[in-house]
């Protein structure tokens, strides 16, 4: 579960650590779960983008792979971020001052 300023975000599903769910943002205090993934592929990390736009998460792939993802927080659709690079995790770069963080394009 990572948290932004006023929301967080999870896989709701049957494991804790890497699961076969779904990716949820939730608004705090008392907000309803919106569901932001619609696919049967094993993920695990998601993490708010330093604007606190998208979610990144990894996803296992049919190649048995871990792929980086990114999901929009209002509306869209998963989206491959990066060339895959099996086994390698994603963060998002700390943001510097005069050097916005890494986002994905």
């Amino acid at each position: 579960m990572a948290t932004g300023l006023h929301e967080i975000t999870f896989i709701r599903g049957p494991d804790t650590f890497a699961a076969t769910g779904q990716i949820y943002v939730k608004m705090l205090p008392d907000g309803e779960p919106v569901q932001l993934t619609h696919d049967d592929s094993r993920k695990m990390g998601p993490v708010f983008s330093p604007d606190g736009s998208q979610i990144a998460y990894t996803a296992l792939t049919p190649q048995n792979r871990w792929d980086p993802w990114v999901v929009p927080v209002i509306s869209g659709q998963p989206r491959l971020w990066l060339p895959p690079r099996s086994g390698q995790m994603t963060r998002w770069r700390r943001s510097v001052p005069g050097k916005p963080g890494a986002l994905p394009r």
